[in-house]
């Protein structure tokens, strides 16, 4: 029992750090028309225009950003990086409203 607990709590933990940590990018840079996102030394270029949808979870620390984009054969593929800290608990952080007016603007919603 003192050995099963201990491994029930690990696969647990790896779990859960694996569906909200580790698919996270590394950094995020606003570009103007691009984002760049790096994941260790690989930098993955998305257009503003492929943005089909951002989501924005304010009640995670960090708080998450995942973009979802649209592909050449239609499908979307979701990106995910931490938005910058803010200092007032559950707020929304102003760089991240801009994004989301820019994908708006482009998408004509």
């Amino acid at each position: 029992m003192f050995v099963i607990m201990p491994l029930i709590l690990a696969v647990f933990g790896f779990l859960l750090m694996r569906a909200l940590i580790f698919d996270n990018s590394d950094e995020a840079f606003d570009c103007g028309d691009h984002i760049v996102l790096r994941f260790g030394k690989v930098n993955k270029s998305i257009l503003i225009r492929d943005i089909a949808k951002i989501s924005y979870n304010t009640f995670t620390n960090p708080q998450r950003v995942t973009l979802s984009v649209r592909t050449q054969s239609k499908n979307l593929t979701a990106f995910s990086f931490a938005a910058p800290t803010v200092w007032i608990p559950f707020s929304r952080h102003p760089l991240i409203l801009d994004l989301i007016a820019r994908v708006d603007e482009l998408n004509g919603r």
